[in-house]
């Protein structure tokens, strides 16, 4: 069956995996779906992952590809049905510190056969340092 939809969700705060105060690591959890009329489920297919995370004005922060391997890996069965889920860090790819406050993660899934599927959107994601507070000045 060939996947026309996907639907990704993302952590919105990151975590610190290595405390230098900025976030670099978040968990998605895509879905995929085939002909909505005949299949209400999601559904597993064989294929790859690219994400893309970009700040406001589109510049790349990060990119992670995700062979079919890595894909096949992610599978689990939810009480909606087959998904993906993955952990993505930052620092894998490039440098956890960004200027920026959010970002936006998009999703394309490239099927072993087929066209590729795009998120529609982006999920918004928090980026940048952590724990810290603009200081206004006292009135």
């Amino acid at each position: 069956m060939a996947a026309t939809t996907l639907v990704l969700t993302a952590d919105q705060v990151p975590a610190d995996s290595n405390g230098n105060g900025y976030a670099d690591t978040f968990r998605v959890i895509i879905y995929l779906f085939g002909d909505r009329r005949r299949h209400e489920l999601p559904i597993h297919v064989d294929g790859s992952f690219v994400f893309e995370l970009s700040n406001p004005d589109g510049d790349l922060l990060a990119r992670w590809v995700l062979d079919e391997e890595e894909t096949r890996q992610g599978r689990f069965e939810a009480m909606v049905g087959p998904g993906y889920g993955f952990t993505l860090n930052i620092l894998d790819v490039a440098s956890d510190r960004i200027s920026d406050r959010i970002a936006n993660l998009r999703c394309v899934f490239s099927p072993r056969r087929g066209e590729p599927i795009e998120v529609r959107g982006a999920a918004t994601i928090r980026v940048g340092p952590i724990g810290t507070r603009s200081r206004q000045p006292a009135r």
